[in-house]
């Protein structure tokens, strides 16, 4: 029986049963709500009165949270018609528009805050949505993503069951570009690249690089100590803060 040939990120999320069993990872009590989320809410700091532009918004949970502190307004993109459905029904008539991040042509200077949460390493050509995002930016403008972390996509070989286990085989690290992985149930491609080639491509997009962390969980977390070792062991998230250089 021939392999079955694994997805784009937009064609997996486009199953209402795969978004189901992301959406209930994202809120389980060790995942992203812990290890990412907090970190990319402190680089947006406050958003009050701020024009806010999310690559890749999902259900627009984010979104949610962002009108609720404030912003001024709030635009959410995303490839997965699913996806934007589910964000029309949380949020009404906010801007939400499905379109691949490589096809969306925001207006120069529209935005104060542009985000991208767990999107951008679906993405083949990072140095060109970068370039749109500073486009899309007005000065002093701020942007802030996170990934998968570069550690965990440079190889799938150690993955069992959708989960990051207490140790990591690090392989083929400098060799960028696609990655299989079976993922939410579904063989999925996403793009693997070393840390410095997310600040190099920041800083060509006339970016200055502010901060940056790698998902540490805290000890305050109240989770068992067997797990919150185990989530403390291997890096899964890279989050970068990143202001407009001029």
């Amino acid at each position: 029986m021939a392999r079955p040939s694994p997805l784009s990120g937009r064609v997996l999320y486009g199953s209402p049963q795969v978004v189901d069993r992301y959406l209930r990872l994202r809120d389980a009590p060790d995942g992203n709500a812990l290890m990412e989320e907090p970190y990319v809410l402190a680089m947006l700091n406050d958003v009050t009165d701020k024009r806010v532009l999310d690559l890749g918004c999902g259900d627009a949970r984010l979104g949610d949270r962002l009108l609720s502190a404030d912003c001024a307004s709030y635009t959410g993109i995303d490839a997965s018609e699913e996806m934007v459905t589910r964000a029309r029904s949380r949020l009404g008539s906010t801007h939400l528009v499905c379109c691949a991040l490589e096809e969306f042509a925001p207006p120069p200077g529209a935005y104060d805050v542009v985000v991208a949460q767990m999107s951008l390493h679906y993405v083949a050509d990072l140095a060109s949505i970068f370039r749109a995002v500073r486009r899309a930016l007005r000065d002093p403008g701020m942007f802030v993503f996170s990934v998968e972390h570069p550690v965990i996509t440079s190889c799938y070989d150690s993955a069992v069951a959708d989960d990051v286990p207490e140790r990591w085989v690090v392989a083929s690290y400098f060799d960028r570009g696609p990655r299989v992985v079976r993922w939410l149930g579904e063989l999925s491609i996403k793009y693997h690249r070393p840390v410095e080639d997310y600040l190099k491509h920041l800083a060509e997009a006339d970016f200055q690089t502010v901060a940056m962390k790698e998902g540490e969980p805290t000890t305050e977390v109240d989770l068992p100590d067997v797990l919150l070792r185990v989530r403390r062991s291997v890096p899964q998230y890279l989050i970068v803060g990143a202001r407009t250089a001029s």
